[in-house]
């Protein structure tokens, strides 16, 4: 069973979020491309998993671990008495081949190693179990879960280190003979206990290089017209409270400006003062964490993204959003 969900990660919601508000350069556009390549792999490797069930074991996703000062990320660790399981996603298509213990795909050598990555990981996670807590034993695989995804290799031991997708679901078959009893208890909640913030994913975003306003969160455009309590796009039609719009300017501006603290004129200028302060004053009161500095006030996001916080608005807020 899913202990934790599997979020959308914040270098994918940065690319997506200055895409809305410029026109990214060539790498910008790259990195994005790859972040959503990732997470749909990641995704996908969850459909599946899902559509085999889950009950006899523990599943962490997408998660960072501290251990001996240092910080370690894991797409998936499966968990049961018998120990942990690390699995290294890769959405990878086309051909590739593996020769001398590095990747290619066509004449192009690849950086991006899964099978030392995965080795990496597992090693840690046996640092974890040495250090405190009980022993327990950790494997681990690369998961590829592409269907495009073909391979060729001069190492017939790599076969053991991987996971293709025609046999993935005979792979998490296996995970259904486990058990969670005392054991598997004690080890969550040694890696719970472990579980710290993304440390690495940082942005420098000029805020003059983005485009100001209040946005249509069904077709994107920038073109809205007033009402008391809502905005109606002129484009689309479609018609959100002003609400709605606060708790998606304030995901943006956590996404743009990565582990900087939100102040009320850095997002007023955002929006390019297009709420009036009270509205953004009582969002902030309702949807946000409030740290005094001196004579200023600096404000944090209570939620993941808009999408988590709309889950909230939807039962707390009398105005209704019109989008058909």
């Amino acid at each position: 069973m899913y202990l934790n969900s599997r979020n959308t990660p914040p270098v994918l919601l940065h690319y997506r979020t200055l895409n809305r508000r410029m026109a990214l350069g060539a790498e910008e556009k790259i990195k994005m491309k790859m972040a959503e390549r990732g997470y749909e792999g990641e995704t996908l490797y969850d459909e599946i998993f899902n559509s085999i069930g889950h009950e006899q074991v523990y599943i962490f996703r997408d998660v960072y671990l501290k251990i001996e000062n240092s910080l370690t990320q894991y797409d998936s660790i499966i968990v049961g008495d018998s120990g942990a399981v690390v699995n290294e996603i890769k959405n990878y298509s086309g051909d590739y081949r593996y020769e001398k213990g590095q990747w290619f795909n066509g004449s192009r050598r690849l950086s991006d190693d899964g099978i030392t990555q995965v080795t990496r990981a597992v090693n840690r996670l046996l640092k974890l179990s040495e250090g405190r807590g009980p022993a327990f034993d950790v494997s681990g695989k690369v998961v590829f879960p592409n269907d495009d995804f073909r391979m060729t290799t001069d190492d017939d031991k790599v076969w053991g280190k991987i996971v293709v997708r025609s046999n993935l679901k005979k792979y998490f078959r296996s995970f259904r003979y486990g058990n969670i009893g005392a054991r598997a208890e004690a080890i969550v909640k040694l890696i719970e206990n472990s579980i710290g913030e993304n440390m690495y994913f940082k942005t420098q975003t000029d805020i003059d290089r983005l485009r100001k306003g209040l946005y249509c969160g069904k077709c994107g455009e920038f073109n809205l017209l007033k009402a008391r309590y809502h905005r109606q796009c002129g484009s689309c039609g479609a018609k959100e409270s002003n609400e709605t719009h606060m708790l998606r300017v304030m995901s943006d501006y956590k996404y743009l400006f990565y582990g900087e603290s939100m102040t009320k004129k850095r997002l007023m200028t955002l929006i390019g003062d297009d709420l009036h302060p009270e509205v953004v004053r009582r969002a902030f009161a309702k949807y946000c964490y409030k740290n005094r500095k001196g004579k200023s006030t600096e404000y944090t996001f209570k939620y993941h993204d808009f999408n988590e916080a709309m889950k909230y608005l939807d039962y707390t807020s009398k105005y209704k959003n019109y989008r058909e």
